[in-house]
């Protein structure tokens, strides 16, 4: 069964092998998210959802600006 799944799976488990530019791990994307996890806990921006929401929303608009130049 395990075998069949991975067939069936293969194009979206093993993309990253066909197409040069896709990485196989969401390693950046970690990486890019820790100084701003950092952030909110320092500055309490956590305490509530609304603070946590807020925060994720505008680092995550920050870094996307911040790639595209």
């Amino acid at each position: 069964r395990f075998r069949d799944r991975l067939q069936r799976q293969r194009a979206h488990l093993l993309g990253c092998l066909s197409e040069p530019a896709a990485e196989p791990t969401n390693n950046r994307a970690e990486r890019d998210l820790r100084p701003a996890v950092i952030n909110r806990k320092l500055s309490c921006g956590n305490r509530t959802e609304q603070g946590k929401t807020a925060w994720q929303t505008l680092r995550s608009v920050a870094v996307t600006l911040h790639h595209r130049g």
